[in-house]
């Protein structure tokens, strides 16, 4: 059973519904003559507090829902940002009792200032199978990349799967297509220039716990060969992990499999690395990894 809930933004909206003496369809009506698209499912479930926005798309139009209210400008944008905070606290505090932590205390490769609290832990998904195929090009400066993954459904308000990518300082930002079994949502690029994650929203009528397949393709193009594929940081356990990579004609000198470990020790934090070396075998590399947890685990590669 979904619980309902009365936080800052259920209040703001149903206040702001009640005031217009509008119903639902009637401001769904007025939505769509603005070119808005929002169902009026959405709109109860915010009513109800069964759920809030969370999709970039629907965070979007919420000046368009205030003008249509007829409620004053950042009204319900405000009030989302203060449940949102509220219930990260709550849920960091649940996930301490418990003796555990839902996401982790950072991501491998990222710029010590992205704030990963963009991503909605609770309502990520659980990456229970995932195999990357990477295909390497021109000259060793273009990569493509298929995703193919079964994952796990861990919450049903918009469950989401967030693709992590980072890119050198002259780099085009990769490009993701080829999505299935989801809908790309719009990017959170860091102020770096150099990190994205890019939302993956899955259906919203999977229930916890269902496994669902899903896949994506990165294509990269960069100034200095790339010597690696990407390093993903995993929130929570994988079963399985497998890499195949495709050189093509033109062979790297040696190729190995890294996986990192990292760890607080006050201020400072230390970085455990193990490599074993990897095998050519027709122009192709593969390796498998099993329970990765807590760890970027990537393969390695010299010209």
């Amino acid at each position: 059973m979904v619980q309902s809930s009365e936080g800052p933004f259920t209040q703001a909206f149903r206040g702001a519904l009640a005031q217009s003496g509008m119903t639902l369809v009637e401001v769904v009506e007025a939505l769509a003559e603005r070119g808005v698209k929002l169902t009026q499912a959405s709109l109860s479930y915010w009513q109800s507090g069964r759920s809030v926005p969370r999709r970039q798309s629907s965070i979007a139009v919420l000046g368009d829902v205030e003008e249509v209210l007829g409620a004053k400008k950042g009204t319900l944008k405000k009030a989302l940002e203060q449940e949102r905070e509220e219930n990260a606290k709550n849920a960091q505090l649940a996930s301490r009792a418990k003796g555990g932590q839902r996401r982790p205390e950072l991501l491998w490769n990222a710029p010590r200032g992205l704030n990963i609290d963009i991503i909605d832990w609770e309502n990520e998904v659980q990456r229970k199978f995932l195999h990357q195929t990477m295909t390497i090009r021109g000259g060793g400066h273009e990569a493509t990349t298929r995703v193919d993954a079964v994952v796990r459904v861990t919450g049903t308000e918009s469950p989401m799967m967030s693709v992590c990518a980072s890119w050198a300082l002259g780099d085009e930002v990769p490009e993701i297509s080829g999505v299935y079994g989801g809908n790309l949502e719009e990017a959170h690029i860091d102020e770096s220039g150099r990190f994205a994650i890019f939302p993956i929203s899955l259906p919203n009528e999977k229930a916890s716990g269902d496994l669902h397949q899903l896949g994506y393709t990165v294509h990269k193009t960069a100034t200095d060969r790339i010597t690696q594929t990407a390093q993903g940081w995993f929130a929570q356990p994988i079963d399985m992990y497998a890499f195949t990579v495709d050189f093509g004609d033109e062979l790297p000198m040696s190729v190995e499999w890294v996986n990192v470990t990292t760890r607080r020790r006050g201020d400072a934090i230390e970085r455990i690395e193990t490599t074993h070396d990897l095998e050519i075998i027709g122009g192709i590399v593969q390796s498998t990894v099993e329970r990765l947890n807590d760890s970027a685990t990537f393969i390695r590669w010299s010209w």
